[in-house]
């Protein structure tokens, strides 16, 4: 799943988010993006892979984000 990650990775940053933080937290993956409007956004999931996958998805709006808020900037 190492090439869908890549382009996952790809996609997100495309639509103007920046990965801010990454990394294995007790048994799940963990990420938070930055966005280009001040907003910020952390999954957690079960790998990596799905991390990126569900970043991706929240970032184009087909998955709907309960993990989307924004901050004052």
């Amino acid at each position: 799943m190492r090439g869908r990650e890549r382009v996952c990775k790809k996609h997100i940053k495309q639509a103007g988010w920046s990965i801010a933080n990454e990394g294995q937290r007790d048994e799940s993956y963990h990420l938070e993006l930055h966005g280009p409007r001040g907003e910020r956004m952390k999954v957690d999931a079960p790998s990596k892979a799905r991390a990126y996958r569900h970043a991706e998805r929240q970032v184009n709006g087909t998955e709907p984000g309960m993990a989307l808020w924004a901050s004052p900037a």
